[in-house]
Parts: structure tokens; C-alpha cells; sequence
């Protein structure tokens, strides 16, 4: 499921982070990973939860718990680290990313003539 990085791909491994954890459909996209939000990474992961209307009826904390269980496939070490937020944090962070998601651009309207 994960790749390595491609000949003339800008990713390299940077703080620990080995390229192994990067998956492959990312790499074929290298101008996309670039971002001042340091929690890009966990935008697939939490669309992929919130596709599921009931995820949105559950508690935050069992929304954070989904999460950080998924991002555990991506990166264990940054998972971790998202287990030691605060309640306050977590609930930004899924705000953050609610946020994010709700201004993805939908999909083009093609005019008809």
C-alpha cells in the first residue's frame, strides 16, 4: 500500500519520518504535499470517516479515538502523538478538519448547450 519515493519527486523523509509512511497515490501527486497546515495529512483520513453519516452523531472523543486509529495505518508515531492532545485540542483539531473539509471545492458543473 505505501511507496517509495519516486525518481525526481521533491518528498524526501524529513524528521524520522521514512518514505515508506508516505502512501503511493501521494507520491504521484508531489506538488499537493506541500502545506503550512501541519495536519494535512490527516485530511483523507478524516474525510473518509465523516463519509459515514453516523460519525457525525457520535461523541468527539469517539470521533478522535476513529481517528487516531486510522492515522495509526498512515504514521504510528504521529498517532501517538495525536493520543496526548487535551480534550480541548482534540475538539479543534476536529473542527479544523470539518472546516477543511466543508471548503473542498465540489465537483465541476459542465454546462450543457
Amino acid at each position: 500500500m505505501h511507496g517509495t519515493v519516486k525518481p525526481g519527486c521533491p518528498v524526501r523523509p524529513v524528521g524520522g519520518i521514512s518514505a515508506r509512511a508516505i502512501p503511493s497515490t501521494w507520491l504521484s501527486f508531489c506538488a499537493m504535499c506541500v502545506s503550512s497546515d501541519p495536519y494535512v495529512w490527516l485530511r483523507p483520513i478524516y474525510r473518509q470517516l465523516a463519509a459515514d453519516r453516523s460519525f457525525a452523531l457520535i461523541s468527539v472523543e469517539t470521533q478522535f479515538s476513529l481517528l487516531v486509529e486510522a492515522a495509526a495505518g498512515q504514521s504510528e508515531l504521529r498517532a501517538a502523538l495525536l493520543g496526548e492532545f487535551n480534550h480541548t485540542t482534540r475538539v479543534a483539531l476536529l473542527g479544523h478538519l470539518a472546516k477543511m473539509e466543508q471548503q473542498r471545492p465540489g465537483p465541476r458543473k459542465v454546462a450543457r448547450g
